[in-house]
This record gives C-alpha cells, structure tokens and sequence, in this order.
C-alpha cells in the first residue's frame, strides 16, 4: 500500500507539461540575467570615471554571484508553479493567466526567500576557532541572524515587485503559445484540483 507521500510524488512525476512551463522559466532567466548584467555594468560606469578601479572587479563579482543565485532560485519556484501548482492552458481566460502568474512568482519569491535565508544564516556565522581544532568551537556572528534574514526578507519582497511584470508577462506568453497550440492532453495542477 503507497503512502500518501508516494503518491503525490507519482502524481507530481506524470504530471505533463513541463517543457513548456520549463521554456517560460528559463526564457524570463535569459531576459533577467541578460538584463541585470547591463544594468550592474552600467551602475559601474561611475566607478571607472572616478579611479576606483580597486573594488570594481569584487562588487560586480559579489553583485553577480548573488543575483545569479537569486535568479536561479526563483527561476526552480516559477517553473514549478508553472508546472504543477497552476499550469497555464489554453482553456483559461486572461484574469485566470494573470492570477496564476503572479501565483508563480509569488512561488518564486518564496524559493528565493529559503534559499536566501540559509545563504545569509551560512555567511553570518562563523566558528571562533578551527572546527577541529578546539573541543568546542564558538559561534560568532548569531546577534545579527535576524538582520541578516530581515534583509532576506526585503530582498524576496523586492525580488517579487521587480519580477512581477516580466512573469506575468511570460504568462501571457506562454498561454497565447498554447492557445495557438493546444497540447493533446488536459494541463491541470493543484488549484485545479
């Protein structure tokens, strides 16, 4: 007898329509990634008028590293609400493509916002000492733990401003792809059921 566990683990498997939900994530991670890199090269322009050559190569590769994972991590909550929790198919009207949009980038935010917590949690605290050196190494830096997770917090909030037009805007698409192209099987997720 499967436990209900496997069973949503089967049903999340044969769940159809992935590519295309997967297609619409990686496309909005194209145009983000693409756009954000302009934007950070761009924002830094003032630095080489100045001098400041020093830093440059360290800001734009810290600034990188998080939006990339920032974006990547949104990218795995967009694509899975886009593909199991409110898939968009052809049937649906434009209020229904819109609302399960913004549900997909609110599922985004949310990846972002666990992931991001963990980040910042890993990169607050440190040992005093080495980790196997001593019998029982402190920890140093768990006073700002919370700050570090409220700016957690701020960063999924603007995360989810920032994205919520190109994602819907991916919605959109992705509906007027289907409705051009109706798949041979019936899309359904978990607000469908």
């Amino acid at each position: 007898m499967a436990s209900t566990a496997e069973k949503t683990v089967k049903r999340i498997v044969r769940t159809r329509g992935a590519l295309a939900a997967l297609v619409t994530a990686l496309g909005l991670v194209l145009f983000v990634v693409v756009s954000r890199l302009l934007t950070t090269l761009v924002s830094f322009l003032g630095y080489t008028t100045t001098g400041l050559y020093f830093d440059v190569a360290e800001l734009l590769l810290e600034s990188l590293i998080l939006g990339v994972a920032a974006i990547l991590a949104f990218a795995i909550g967009y694509f899975f609400g886009l593909w199991f929790v409110a898939p968009i198919s052809e049937e649906l009207g434009v209020g229904h493509v819109i609302t399960r949009s913004v549900l997909a980038v609110g599922i985004g935010s949310t990846v972002w916002l666990v992931v991001g917590g963990v980040i910042a949690i890993a990169t607050t605290v440190s040992f005093d000492g080495g980790l196997l050196g001593y019998a029982f190494p402190g920890l140093v830096g768990v006073g700002d733990v919370p700050l570090a997770l409220l700016r957690t917090l701020q960063d999924s909030l603007q995360l989810f401003v920032g994205m919520l037009a190109p994602g819907v805007l991916a919605g959109i698409l992705l509906w007027r792809w289907r409705t051009a192209h109706p798949p041979e099987y019936h899309v359904e997720g978990l607000v469908d059921v």
